[in-house]
């Protein structure tokens, strides 16, 4: 069940500019590319025949010359040139390409793709649900001034994951926590009165929560650290320094964390307020590990070996995508990472030498991906492999977009192979 109330449609929306991007996208296939430059040889190449062939009859025979008849050969000879065959031989092919894939559980949704497959030079993946299990468990608690147990239950009450009677969730975050609340917690979270709900924003970097417990009204936000910190009171920013020190150490073990933020309020604002207010407490941070894929290890070393660079593009932090690009065997240092927000703010040319030298990106969104696929396009074949809607305009620009079996449905839409 839910209430909503409409302030945009379309384009306009934060979906709509994801979507927009994927449809103002045209996919620049190797294949096709290659294709039309050998029919452009084909048709030089049979015109430059045609005119040597009449040149030459008309200066050995002369005024002899039957004009009929050398049309007639010239005709005859430009459709033998051409390869009519070409198209079937070609789909043919593909087809069985196609065919064999299907064997291993692969869908093929455009038959090119299965010649530009095989050319890709550089691979861009995402993170988590491509790399990761995306099936995240609680792994510590980090607790500024009140008790594990307030972090625990606050951290899960903002986004109210699961009624009483749900067994399921299609969030990550939301599912782990839920499962490891007491039943006393769940009460307590049941019991609160929602006022106002904004779910997670990949621009803000944090989700947004108002609700009514007895007579308080309480605003929670629960995201980024980096970004939560900014907003805190000043007593509470005496904390930030430890706060910091713990995120960093979660972040070097792989591990994703989750900042929680609170502030008391005599009124429930304005939703176009919300994003205003300042001075909040610092309740504390809970992180999570998200397991590694039992074949992440072994794709990484079969694409060094077939010569294919690796690269990871991914929302989470510097940290977490560095120490899991360092698990998996993408790099050997965890700490050169590249931000979106480093690499938006570089010159073109800085740009096209740091889509080149990093093999880590992360805090990227949507806008950055695609941005950072069409510079690599100019040099080099690239794939993307992902799964969610973000991933949408990066598979779309990539000259072959692939996604896993659980991916979302735009994505599924955008995508190559499956």
């Amino acid at each position: 069940r839910a209430e909503g109330v409409v302030i945009n449609i379309g384009t306009q929306t934060a979906l709509g500019e994801v979507s927009k991007l994927v449809s103002e996208t045209s996919r620049r296939s190797s294949f096709s590319q290659d294709m039309g430059r050998f029919s452009k040889f084909v048709l030089k190449l049979t015109l430059v025949t045609l005119v040597g062939v009449v040149i030459a009859n008309l200066v050995i025979k002369g005024a002899s010359v039957n004009l009929p008849d050398l049309l007639i050969f010239a005709v005859a000879l430009a459709v033998s040139v051409i390869p009519e065959g070409l198209p079937v031989v070609t789909t043919f092919s593909l087809s069985h390409g196609a065919l064999r894939l299907a064997k291993h559980k692969v869908v093929v949704k455009r038959l090119s793709a299965i010649e530009d497959l095989g050319r890709i030079e550089v691979l861009c993946t995402d993170k988590t649900g491509t790399l990761t299990e995306n099936k995240l468990t609680v792994a510590e608690i980090y607790s500024a001034s009140v008790d594990r147990a307030e972090v625990l239950w606050r951290s899960a009450a903002v986004a109210k994951p699961l009624e009483s009677k749900q067994a399921t969730s299609n969030n990550a975050f939301d599912l782990s926590l839920w499962n490891v609340l007491p039943e006393t917690d769940k009460k307590i979270i049941e019991g609160l009165k929602r006022l106002i709900s904004i779910p997670f924003d990949p621009h803000l970097k944090y989700h947004t929560a108002v609700w009514q417990r007895g007579k308080k009204i309480e605003l929670v936000r629960r995201g980024a650290a980096e970004v939560l910190v900014k907003s805190l009171s000043k007593v509470a920013r005496a904390k930030v320094g430890e706060l910091e020190l713990w995120v960093k150490a979660q972040g070097v073990l792989g591990r994703r964390v989750l900042v929680i933020t609170q502030k008391n309020l005599k009124a429930v604002p304005a939703d176009n307020k919300l994003n205003e207010l300042k001075d909040f407490n610092l309740v504390g941070a809970v992180s999570f590990v998200d397991p590694i894929k039992s074949t992440t290890h072994e794709a990484v070393k079969t694409a060094r070996s077939l010569g294919v660079k690796m690269k990871m593009l991914t929302g989470d932090s510097a940290e977490v995508a560095g120490a899991v690009a360092k698990e998996v065997g993408l790099v050997s240092d965890p700490t050169k990472v590249l931000t979106g927000e480093q690499f938006w703010h570089l010159s073109p040319l800085e740009q096209r030498r740091a889509a080149e030298n990093y093999s880590v990106f992360a805090r990227l969104n949507p806008e950055q991906k695609f941005r950072l696929i069409e510079i690599l396009e100019r040099k080099y074949t690239v794939g993307f492999l992902g799964e969610g809607i973000n991933d949408a305009p990066a598979l779309k620009v990539a000259n072959v977009g692939m996604v896993v079996n659980d991916a979302s449905d735009i994505a599924r839409e955008a995508a190559d192979i499956v």
